[in-house]
């Protein structure tokens, strides 16, 4: 019996149950953590390799990977390859990114250093975040991500960054910061680009969905590089 795989992030659970009523192969559903991987099994490989194409095709704006591994092991193998350089300012994640992505062998090759700066001094000390901006915009803002990609790029420039800062409760949310707040920034070649999350669960989730968007806009910009 021969096997295809179809890596997803991010994708409903409707989708991926029309996907399999309408397929003329065996294909089995395997979740885990924000990702689903759809394993399409046939012994006409012919007929295999068919319904492998229309899957591709169908989910190929939440497609990651046509292999058996997760999100975090896909950009780590791409990193690994390609010859990029990357660094990163965590706060509310608390270095779960950093962990992650050096669990994996080799990655000293493309990941040269990490900071978690979860405290305001330690952003003003480490990466120079204005203690104007602090005050003003508070850590969990757009304007704080932006000085952490900065600090970054200045303490040692790396092909690519991240930085996040967010709310991760359950204690420590306002009206118009609540619990669930992340801010995410990515720097490629300079340019910094942030948006403003609103997750849902436990600390833990918050802090896993924050580590997976990271990891989904490396993704995508290594991929747009390579």
């Amino acid at each position: 019996m021969a096997e295809r795989y179809i890596n997803l992030f991010g994708i409903s659970k409707d989708e991926v149950d029309s996907y399999i009523d309408g397929s003329s192969i065996k294909v089995t559903v395997e979740n885990s953590f924000m990702e689903t991987l759809l394993v399409l099994e046939s012994e006409n490989n012919e007929l295999l390799e068919e319904e492998f194409k229309k899957g591709l095709e169908r989910f190929k704006m939440n497609l990651f990977s046509t292999k058996r591994e997760s999100l975090p092991e896909t950009v780590h193998n791409l990193l690994l390859d390609s010859g990029y350089t990357l660094s990163g300012a965590e706060s509310c994640t608390g270095g779960l990114i950093s962990k992650i992505l050096t669990d994996y062998d080799g990655a000293s090759s493309y990941f040269k250093y990490s900071v978690v700066t979860y405290s305001n001094v330690s952003k003003e000390k480490l990466l120079h975040v204005p203690s104007d901006i602090l005050k003003t915009n508070g850590a969990v803002s757009k304007t704080t991500v932006v000085s952490m990609l900065d600090g970054l790029d200045y303490m040692m420039p790396t092909t690519f960054a991240y930085a996040v800062s967010g709310v991760a409760g359950p204690r420590g949310g306002s009206p118009d910061k609540p619990v669930g707040t992340v801010f995410i920034g990515i720097m490629s070649y300079g340019q910094r680009e942030v948006e403003k999350y609103h997750f849902e669960g436990s600390r833990d989730d918050i802090r896993k969905k924050a580590a997976w968007i990271v990891f989904k806009k490396l993704l995508d910009k290594v991929c747009r590089n390579i």
